[in-house]
C-alpha cells in the first residue's frame, strides 16, 4: 500500500487490526472490509469521474485478501450493479502452510459466488506457480514473491493496456497469451 500511486487509498483493517493484517483469520478480514464499507462508499460518490469499472486485486492465503476481497465486491456491486468488476486473485505457493490453501480456497470461493449473481464481475485465479519462471533450488522464497509481484504487475499492465484498447491483436486478446501463460 505504501508503494502505491494512486491518489486515494483506504487501508482495510486500520482500526480493527491497527493495520497490522489478520494473522490468517478470514471472519477479521471480513470484519475489517466492513468496517470501512461507508469510507468507501463516500469515496466511489465524491469521485471526480464516472466509475466504470472496478478492480479487485489480491492475492489470497492469508485473512485479508481471502476475508474481505468478496465483501468488497458486494459492496461494489450494491453500489452500482452495472459497474464491471474485474477480479485479480493469486493462489498460495505449494510450499505455503495448510491453512494458507484453505483460506485461499474459501476466499475463491466466495468471491466466485459473487460473481456468479453479478453479470458486471469477471474473476480469474491465477495460481502463483504459474507466475514464477523455471526457477531452482537458490531461488530464495524473498526472490520468489519478488518475480511473482512482477508477473502480476505485468499481468494487471496488460489488462488494462486490453480493456484500454491499446492492444489491439487478436491473439494478444485471447487468455492464452495473457502474460503468466507464457515465459516473459
Amino acid at each position: 500500500m505504501e508503494q502505491s500511486q494512486a491518489s486515494k487509498r483506504i487501508l482495510i483493517g486500520e482500526k480493527l487490526t491497527n493495520g497490522h493484517g489478520t494473522n490468517g483469520k478470514l471472519d477479521l478480514g471480513e470484519q475489517a472490509a466492513r468496517e470501512v464499507r461507508e469510507e468507501f462508499l463516500k469515496m466511489l460518490k465524491k469521485s471526480d469521474y464516472t466509475i466504470e469499472m472496478a478492480y479487485i486485486i489480491t492475492g489470497m492465503g492469508g485473512g485479508t485478501g481471502s476475508g474481505a476481497s468478496h465483501i468488497v465486491a458486494e459492496i461494489l456491486t450494491n453500489y452500482d450493479r452495472d459497474l464491471d468488476i474485474f477480479g485479480l486473485t493469486t493462489t498460495p505457493f505449494v510450499t505455503e502452510e495448510t491453512l494458507c490453501q484453505k483460506n485461499a480456497t474459501t476466499g475463491i470461493e466466495k468471491l466466485q459466488n459473487i460473481e456468479s449473481k453479478f453479470s458486471g464481475i469477471r474473476v480469474h485465479v491465477i495460481p502463483t506457480v504459474d507466475l514464477l519462471p523455471m526457477h531452482n533450488d537458490t531461488t530464495t522464497r524473498d526472490n520468489a514473491f519478488e518475480i511473482a509481484n512482477d508477473r502480476l504487475r505485468a499481468c494487471m499492465q496488460f489488462v488494462v493496456d486490453v480493456l484500454a484498447g491499446r492492444t489491439t491483436s487478436p491473439a494478444r486478446r485471447s487468455m492464452a497469451s495473457w502474460p503468466w501463460m507464457s515465459d516473459m
